[in-house]
């Protein structure tokens, strides 16, 4: 676990889905994703854009993601019939966004 979280932290956007998270008690950031579960928070950079692209911030506000963009999400999953389903996991590779209120886990392959 790395204690640099602040510095980590600074500049990412933050979720509608973190909107009642105490920001100013994060402690530290961890790598462990094989050990993410529902409900953790996940800081995640943007690597290619697919259906989404835009998030929900806290405030409600949409804004736009682009790559390199830093967000911090909620690990979750979702099931959408018609649209995304997903489970609450993280892979060491990659994870997918799967709703804009922030959401990330695997999408259902």
């Amino acid at each position: 676990m790395t204690t640099n979280a602040p510095t980590a932290l600074a500049g990412a956007k933050w979720t509608f889905a973190t909107r009642r998270v105490d920001t100013s008690v994060v402690a530290g950031l961890d790598t462990a994703f094989d050990k993410a579960r529902a409900g953790d928070l996940i800081l995640a950079q943007v690597e290619r854009l697919g259906q989404h692209r835009r998030v929900q911030l806290t405030s409600g506000r949409p804004s736009l993601i682009y790559s390199g963009d830093m967000i911090v999400l909620a690990c979750g999953a979702r099931y959408a019939p018609d649209r995304f389903e997903g489970e609450a996991k993280i892979d060491a590779s990659s994870a997918d966004l799967l709703a804009g209120g922030g959401c990330i886990g695997l999408a259902g392959r």
